[in-house]
């Protein structure tokens, strides 16, 4: 661990607040009184129910081969009996076993689906007891019906998205929910539309990321650090606890308006190291961000951003137009930053109860850095570099980075990263929209992922919390 992490990490065991993920605020601060209740969502009932939910089966073992010989035994119990209750295996499993360093999984919601992911090879984990992170994606990732399923099967995740939609109402006028899952196919193209724009995109990403993280504390996943890339530093400061999670979404939700205010933009994914792609860049256009060496994004007016992508394929560059028309971390936000600062400082901002590694910087940030009006400021304007902010996690001990999502782009920036290495463990947590996959499928293996490499599970926490098919 380098000085400057150790420091952070000093600074904040000396606080006695290490390592403890921050429970929910009381009343709004200035004593200004929690908007009126919006009314429970309810989804439309699916077609048809699947069979069961799914369930977390793990294994462990003293040796590694002592727990590949414990996959094999479940597989060969399981195999040839279909009617098993996959649900009193999989809490056998979980509170009735001791778990051992070596440890494997598999999710399956049948008897035939586990000995299928048991003989195709479970997932397994190292004996280090690898810290999670938690990694919050930015911008370019929501899509209609994001979280669905979890919203729908998860009364936990369903809480904590209501509590967000509630946040939102006041500054956004409308109820978050009714765009995430428009009740009507014929509201679909319309919803589409409003979480094309960034006054929705935003705080519906925030929604979704602040809704995801409080499920997992209720399993007992906590995270030991965390980062966000973008907008997603926002979620990451809430759930460190520098901002109540209230003022957290009016933030995001002022973020997004002002945002808008200015004349929007394009930015494209550029595979070209800074250096030789600054010397490349015509005057209108800049550098947002620095996703590792070699990557990074540009960002400018849109003619513009796609006339220099052309150009730049024409060489054999390889570039990617994004879906993002928000100008943020560009010189054209100067002139809302001092409205943003000024809205920034109404707002109650608190020392972190668990390090927060910076976008900006790419370096532990200190805690009062992150109360200061100037840092937001300065992150709203600066390139994002999470590149060096990876390279810092993995320069570090073993840590399990773990992609709150939506979508896996962080989890890909960090397997590309030239740090990345077996020491370390990148996990997602959400399905890709293109998949058919189970979202709540998806979560319960990135718990699975976790796990195995020592993260701390509450499973009786996981069995209670969950209701309905899946």
């Amino acid at each position: 661990m380098s000085l400057k992490e150790r420091t952070a990490y000093e600074d904040l065991v000396a606080a006695g607040t290490a390592g403890r993920f921050p429970r929910a605020p009381g009343p709004l601060p200035g004593g200004r009184r929690t908007p009126a209740r919006l009314p429970r969502r309810e989804l439309p009932a699916r077609p048809s129910s699947p069979p069961g939910r799914h369930q977390l089966l793990v294994v462990s073992g003293r040796t590694p081969e002592a727990a590949d010989e414990e996959v094999l035994r479940l597989a060969g119990r399981l195999e040839g009996r279909p009617g098993t209750d996959l649900v009193h295996v999989a809490r056998t499993l979980q509170t009735g076993r001791t778990h051992h360093a070596h440890r494997r999984f598999v999710v399956a919601r049948d008897a035939d689906g586990a000995v299928a992911a048991l003989r195709a090879g479970a997932g397994a984990g190292s004996p280090a007891g690898a810290e999670p992170v938690f990694l919050f994606a930015g911008q370019g990732g929501q899509h209609l019906g994001m979280a669905e399923e979890l919203y729908r099967d998860e009364p936990e995740f369903r809480r904590h998205l209501d509590d967000a939609a509630e946040w939102a109402s006041g500054p956004l006028g409308l109820d978050l929910r009714e765009t995430l899952f428009p009740a009507a196919e014929a509201g679909r193209p319309l919803a589409a539309a409003r979480l094309a724009t960034v006054a929705l995109s935003q705080p519906a990403v925030f929604a979704v990321q602040y809704a995801t993280a409080r499920l997992l504390e209720s399993w007992g996943v906590r995270p030991g650090a965390v980062a966000g890339h973008s907008l997603g530093a926002y979620a990451a400061a809430c759930v460190a606890g520098v901002f109540a999670p209230q003022d957290a979404m009016r933030l995001v939700a002022e973020r997004a308006r002002l945002l808008g205010t200015v004349p929007a933009g394009a930015m494209a994914a550029v595979r070209l190291p800074e250096a030789l792609l600054v010397r490349r860049l015509p005057p209108e256009l800049s550098v947002a961000a620095v996703n590792g060496p070699g990557w990074c994004t540009v960002v400018g007016p849109a003619e513009s951003v796609a006339r220099f992508a052309e150009e730049l394929g024409g060489r054999g560059v390889e570039t990617r137009l994004l879906r993002v028309d928000a100008v943020g971390h560009s010189p054209v936000v100067e002139r809302i930053s001092d409205r943003f600062a000024g809205f920034v400082g109404t707002l109650g901002r608190e020392r972190p109860v668990l390090p927060v590694l910076s976008d900006t910087t790419g370096r532990w940030a200190g805690p009062e850095e992150l109360r200061s009006v100037a840092y937001w400021t300065r992150h709203l304007r600066a390139p994002v570099r999470f590149g060096e902010a990876l390279s810092t996690l993995f320069a570090g001990p073993a840590r399990s980075l773990a992609d709150v999502g939506p979508g896996r782009t962080l989890s890909a920036l960090a397997r590309r990263h030239p740090g990345y290495g077996a020491r370390q463990a990148v996990v997602h947590l959400t399905a890709h929209p293109a998949e058919a996959a189970s979202r709540t499928g998806a979560l319960l293996a990135g718990v699975g992922a976790l796990w195995a490499r020592g993260a701390a599970v509450d499973f009786d926490a996981l069995r209670r919390g969950s209701r309905g098919p899946s």
